[in-house]
């Protein structure tokens, strides 16, 4: 009754030519007319808290056990995406990467897991902690190519130095520990990882104490875990058999359910179709690197997915740095995350969302100002500025001719709920769902907030979105688009839906026609907020914005179909 498909409970390493993560199911009539659900999460960042409160909501993804040892997806229609950047800002990393694949292993044909930026750029530690790198003068260690203004290592040394004081210098605070600081607060964008990871290995520890199992974290008897053991479980985590590892082998960078497209970030203009070469360095070029473009949607997944695979095996290969300090194994995986080695063509980096909003009017300046720079000056640091245009109509075409009508992606956060793209504006629904500051002023940035994206049909290739959860003031929201059908779907084929409805004994729920939609002055329907107790009907919660600034208002539905002209 399920579908085919190619990648193995292996991983990476076992995929076949073909294996793209692309599934097709055909068309079944079936008493229940939306037996088939995908649910989508990303950019969990560590937060297992987080993470423990969307399983609950869940209609696919559940725990096994009262121990949340592992995971099983819900019913035999059950399937699952895990949109990327699985560590560092919380104290669930390792037990995170280690559920995900536990749950990828026990349904290999049913669950995605694709990479992010976070998970991709882990892949340094194995050269830049290792000690043939910290034999090296901290002074000719580089500042990272993509973030000028970021303290180099000779600096953070000499910042440490001066607060330990008592004549210490960068060259004696000079350590694998500080190393590895450095990197995470100053090139890899998650200052609070190097104590997030010690409390999770000290707690791992513990739980091992009590069952005979170190839990991975070295030593035992609850001892404090020392700087030491921190960086050596960080590199650990990335060489083979350690959890990060494991993860990216059974990870991919794009998947197709159906017409529904995965990834983490921006499939626009810049990135559609292209496939950089595996020559790809990891750095700042004067000029674009080699890559090739292809035609279809299923080859340009392919393709980028083998991207992959050969990566991590030359990882596995050369994990550290050559002898002159040019290169190193995995090169073209740490380019893919990076927008400045790609020239602004990251799948996993180029992003949708500005201003809380899928998209807005000052992003559109912004990019249009930024590709002209980038192009004036020959500077790839000017595609940092970017944000995709989910308008795009050339992309939208060459989507549909993919056979896509649904792309969802993570990487840049839009809020306390999921950005939204109507199919109704260019044919393609767009879903940008990275909620990790959902609620900046909370002590984990989430606060009351869980976001859910649920696709579910009577088939996988004709499902309709569903948005449901809980917003950072705690009020509820849920709402329905409208399924997304094959192109000129075949009389008899409505008809068996139709009746597979009424045989199931239920109504097919009419769908939401606001959210997703952008009004005449600018504000994007977002979300159809629930109503509170005392309240007589749903409320729309409308955003506008640019950068981080976020403005929300709220209206009736019969506000926002006058201000549509559609009343």
């Amino acid at each position: 009754p399920y579908p085919a498909h190619a990648l193995s409970a292996s991983g990476v390493g076992a995929l076949s030519s073909d294996a793209h993560m692309r599934v097709r199911t055909p068309f079944r009539c079936s008493p229940h007319p939306c037996e088939y659900e995908i649910a989508f999460v990303s950019d969990v960042e560590g937060d297992l808290d987080y993470f423990n409160r969307w399983v609950a909501g869940s209609r696919c993804v559940a725990y096994t056990g009262s121990d949340e040892a592992a995971l099983t997806l819900t019913h035999a229609r059950a399937y699952f995406v895990y949109g990327g950047d699985v560590p560092d800002h919380g104290r669930g990393s390792e037990q995170l990467l280690r559920l995900l694949v536990g749950l990828k292993r026990a349904f290999p044909r049913r669950v995605a897991l694709l990479v992010g930026n976070r998970d991709l750029n882990k892949l340094r530690l194995t050269s830049e902690c290792a000690p043939s790198d910290l034999a090296r003068p901290h002074w000719s260690i580089p500042a990272p190519h993509w973030d000028p203004s970021a303290p180099t290592l000779s600096q953070h040394l000499e910042q440490v130095a001066a607060a330990r004081g008592g004549g210490a210098t960068a060259a004696s605070c000079d350590c694998a520990a500080e190393r590895l600081r450095w990197m995470y607060e100053n090139t890899l964008g998650c200052p609070a990882t190097f104590e997030a990871r010690r409390a999770e290995l000290a707690a791992l520890r513990s739980v091992g104490s009590a069952t005979g199992d170190n839990g991975g974290g070295g030593g035992g008897g609850g001892a404090a875990v020392s700087d030491e053991e921190v960086v050596a479980a960080a590199v650990a985590d990335v060489m083979p058999g350690g959890a990060m590892s494991n993860y990216l082998r059974h990870a991919c960078v794009a998947a197709v359910f159906g017409q529904t497209l995965f990834a983490h970030g921006a499939v626009d203009a810049r990135t559609a179709g292209y496939v950089p070469d595996d020559s790809t360095r990891f750095c700042l070029p004067a000029a674009p690197q080699a890559g090739r473009m292809v035609d279809s949607v299923s080859e340009w997944v392919d393709a980028l997915n083998g991207l992959l695979e050969r990566g991590l095996a030359d990882h596995a290969a050369r994990p550290e740095w050559d002898a002159e300090r040019a290169t190193r194994g995995g090169e073209v995986l740490l380019a893919l995350q990076n927008r400045d080695a790609m020239w602004g063509r990251s799948i996993v980096s180029n992003s949708y969302a500005d201003g809380g909003c899928i998209t807005t009017e000052s992003a559109a300046r912004v990019r249009q100002a930024a590709l002209a720079d980038a192009e004036a000056r020959a500077d790839p640091s000017a595609f940092a500025a970017v944000a995709s245009d989910p308008l795009d109509a050339g992309v939208a075409a060459w989507l549909l001719r993919g056979g896509i009508r649904r792309v969802v992606v993570g990487h840049k956060p839009s809020g306390d709920c999921a950005a939204v793209l109507s199919a109704s504006h260019t044919g393609v629904e767009i879903v940008s769902a990275d909620t990790c500051y959902a609620d900046p002023r909370a002590a984990d940035r989430r606060g009351a907030s869980v976001s859910h994206v649920l696709l579910r049909g009577g088939s996988l290739e004709e499902m309709q979105t569903e948005l449901f959860g809980t917003l950072a003031t705690g009020a509820r929201h849920r709402a329905l688009l409208p399924v997304l059908r094959r192109p000129s779907p075949a009389p008899w084929r409505s008809l068996l839906q139709c009746l597979a409805a009424a045989a199931g004994g239920r109504r097919e729920e009419e769908p939401d026609p606001l959210v997703g939609r952008r009004l005449p002055d600018g504000r994007w329907v977002k979300a159809r907020v629930l109503p509170a107790e005392g309240q007589a009907e749903a409320r729309y919660l409308c955003c506008s914005g640019s950068g981080r600034r976020v403005e929300h208002s709220y209206l009736g539905a019969g506000e926002c179909r006058r201000l549509m002209g559609e009343v």
